[in-house]
């Protein structure tokens, strides 16, 4: 709360030779209660396909960030679930998937 709103690197930090794109989200169920992941450890699934759509072979992060709306609780305004980090060749795709569960 008491930091700055910033971006911690300068535009353009990171940048590949290469451009990826990525489909539309896909959700494992549109709906998941509380007490489903409380107690059966049922996971919600996102998912999406990542594509290097450039001329030459890259590197991608791919990042899972959520955001939670009316809470009591005071929460970041968008928390990094999950990463993962993947190569590919040009005109290359990878499905990558991220659980979301109780325990993270």
């Amino acid at each position: 709360m008491d930091e700055q709103n910033s971006a911690l690197f300068p535009f353009g930090y990171g940048l590949s030779y290469t451009t990826f794109s990525y489909s539309p989200l896909e959700l494992s169920a549109m709906r998941l209660s509380a007490d489903a992941l409380n107690h059966e450890a049922e996971a919600l699934h996102v998912s999406t396909t990542v594509k290097n759509s450039g001329r030459r072979a890259g590197d991608e992060i791919v990042e899972l960030y959520l955001r939670m709306r009316g809470t009591s609780i005071a929460l970041p305004v968008r928390e990094l679930k999950g990463f993962r980090r993947i190569t590919l060749a040009p005109g290359e795709s990878q499905q990558v998937d991220f659980a979301i569960s109780r325990m993270n």
